[in-house]
C-alpha cells in the first residue's frame, strides 16, 4: 500500500523516527521508502515501536525500530545494510 512522502525526523542505525498523519499501533510492521536528496531510495521494514500525539496538526511522531539484516522474507537485505553504512560515512559530518 502506498503513501504519501512523510518527513523524516531521525534516522539511526537502529531506528527511524518520522510524522505521519496516520496512528499506527505499536507492533505493525511497515516498509518505509526513505529519500535522500541525490541518493538512490531506500527501502527498510521497520517495526512500529512508539507514537507521539503532542504534535500540533492533527500529526504524530512514529519510532520505529529498523528489522534484522539478513537472508529470506523476514529481514531487510544486507544491500540495503551497505547503502546505509554508505550513506552514514558520507554524512558523518552533516550538521542539520
Amino acid at each position: 500500500r502506498s503513501s504519501k512522502p512523510l518527513p523524516l525526523l531521525n534516522l539511526t542505525k537502529s531506528g527511524i523516527c518520522f510524522v505521519s498523519d496516520k496512528k499506527f499501533k505499536s507492533g505493525d510492521n511497515v516498509t518505509v521508502k526513505i529519500k535522500i536528496p541525490g541518493e538512490r531510495s531506500i527501502c527498510l521494514d521497520v517495526d512500529i515501536r512508539w507514537l507521539n500525539n503532542n504534535v500540533p496538526g492533527e500529526k504524530f511522531h512514529v519510532g520505529a525500530q529498523i528489522r534484522p539484516f539478513g537472508k529470506g522474507h523476514n529481514y531487510n537485505s544486507y544491500k540495503v545494510l551497505e547503502k546505509l553504512r554508505e550513506l552514514d560515512n558520507k554524512y558523518k559530518d552533516y550538521d542539520a
